[in-house]
């Protein structure tokens, strides 16, 4: 076989038959695929002699519109070539593959339209899951929230690009597939480029997003509970659920929190105020915190902190509840647990006729503000650093006599030590002003009165800054509870 002959082994059963010819001998027959794109040429002798010419061939093909590119005709005149060699076995013909004549040109589709996402968008009911660093996966973390600020660049809208158009082996446009545009609303809250294509929150909130219609809201409504199919919450607006929130997912926001239902054993964080229309099904290892005030139907083994109000319409049991502000709960009844408050209590009933120890505080020893805190940690630090000096040089600055016996070396390190000692109780003196100047702003705004409009029942602890009482027997209300600092007990009145 001489090379440089482009054969295919295709299937004539597939192919689409153009035209025949018999001439000198042999017979010609052109096929091509049905998308027209390759052509190809079958030649089969139907005498004993016959004659192969590349003119009759050029001849017989350009009737049909074909003309041979530099590659497919030196290809052609290969094959001339061999045939009409005198030592071409001229039966081989029959069951050869056929020569590829022609090639057209494919046309090229548009592409599609597409969205290009500057933020991890969480598409409705699609659940992203991702590995810890042991590698394990919380399927409460489904990141069904985005949360982005006013002005961020959301996406990028592309547009379908144009097609290529094509041609066949007969010389006929081949038209491309127009590119279909993405379907993509713009919904509330968003603002976009003058060019149309760059979208850009308008507001603070979280990206909804279902596949076609995009907005921005600035709340996070949950329609249903939140569960394995919500996942826990971290949201800096406002968070809406409308029915419960199930055991053992995590609700956060910057605004407020609403739960319609109940709030089982789960942990609620929130920067403003939190509303639980159904009540708190707690447990002492979850919490309910909010920097504003938190309102229940009812709690139950809670642990509910408050830098506000904290209004229980019901019962309050075995819980443990700290507020800044007021605990009130005029109409329902305190039973078990401790509740301390910053400025004063307003309750119904409190205790139980068994004689349930149930303590409520008004005292500013159980609070501290961010501030205080910070304080604290940083005496505790220092403190830490006085103590291991102390240790080090306390000996020899009680014993001159070692001290006179070390070399120079020593005693210039045991100088910087004693430098450093006296610099740091200096600020421990001085964080400790700053602490007294923070606490005495809280201490002036610490209330003196608990009222009790209903019972108060025996194993009731009261303590009001210093002052305590326990009741020992049920004392009918309404009772206003006030500090008695002579005896240091407590005033009961009305």
């Amino acid at each position: 076989m001489t090379d440089g002959i482009r054969r295919a082994s295709v299937d004539i059963n597939k192919l689409v038959r153009v035209a025949e010819s018999e001439q000198s001998g042999k017979r010609l027959r052109l096929c091509c695929t049905p998308d027209k794109l390759f052509g190809y040429l079958y030649i089969n002798p139907i005498a004993r002699t016959f004659e192969v010419k590349f003119d009759e061939i050029e001849e017989f093909v350009g009737k049909w519109g074909i003309v041979f590119t530099a590659d497919l005709r030196e290809s052609v005149e290969n094959f001339v070539r061999e045939v009409n060699d005198p030592a071409f076995d001229p039966t081989t013909l029959e069951g050869m593959d056929p020569i590829l004549i022609a090639e057209g040109v494919r046309a090229k589709d548009g592409q599609d339209g597409y969205l290009d996402w500057n933020i991890d968008v969480p598409v409705l009911g699609e659940v992203k899951l991702s590995e810890d660093s042991s590698g394990k996966v919380d399927l409460r973390e489904l990141h069904t929230v985005c949360n982005v600020r006013a002005e961020d660049y959301l996406v990028t809208l592309h547009p379908p690009t144009i097609p290529e158009a094509g041609v066949d082996i007969f010389g006929k446009t081949i038209e491309g597939k127009v590119g279909e545009p993405v379907k993509f609303n713009r919904g509330k809250g968003i603002t976009v480029s003058q060019d149309g294509a760059q979208f850009f929150a308008e507001i603070d909130g979280h990206v909804r997003f279902d596949g076609v219609n995009v907005s921005v809201d600035p709340i996070f409504e949950v329609l249903g509970d939140v569960d394995f199919s919500v996942g826990n919450i971290d949201y800096h607006g406002v968070v809406k659920v409308q029915k419960d929130v199930l055991d053992g997912f995590v609700v956060k926001a910057n605004g407020n929190i609403e739960v319609g239902g109940v709030v089982g054993h789960s942990d609620v964080y929130s920067q403003a105020d939190v509303l639980i229309r159904g009540g708190i099904n707690g447990t002492p290892d979850k919490s309910i915190i909010a920097e504003g005030s938190i309102t229940a139907k009812y709690a139950t083994n809670a642990v509910i902190e408050s830098g506000m109000d904290v209004n229980i319409l019901t019962q309050v049991t075995n819980c443990k509840i700290m507020a800044r502000g007021y605990i009130k709960a005029p109409q329902g009844s305190v039973v078990g647990g401790r509740a301390v408050a910053l400025l004063g209590m307003e309750l119904g009933n409190v205790g139980t006729q068994g004689g349930t120890r149930t303590e409520i505080i008004i005292s500013l020893d159980e609070f501290e503000t961010g501030e205080v805190k910070e304080i604290n940690q940083q005496i505790d630090s220092i403190s830490r650093s006085v103590a291991t000096i102390e240790t080090k040089i306390g000996p020899l600055l009680k014993d001159p006599a070692k001290l006179q016996a070390m070399n120079a070396k020593q005693k210039e390190v045991v100088k910087a030590l004693a430098e450093q000692l006296s610099k740091h109780k200096a600020e421990l003196r001085q964080l400790e002003d700053q602490k007294d100047d923070k606490l005495r702003a809280m201490a002036e705004s610490m209330g003196d009165e608990i009222v009790i409009t209903k019972m108060v029942y025996p194993g009731t602890f009261v303590m009001i800054d210093e002052c305590k009482l326990e009741f020992s027997d049920r004392v009918m209300g309404p009772l206003k509870l006030r500090p008695n600092y002579t005896d240091m007990t407590i005033i009961v009145g009305r």
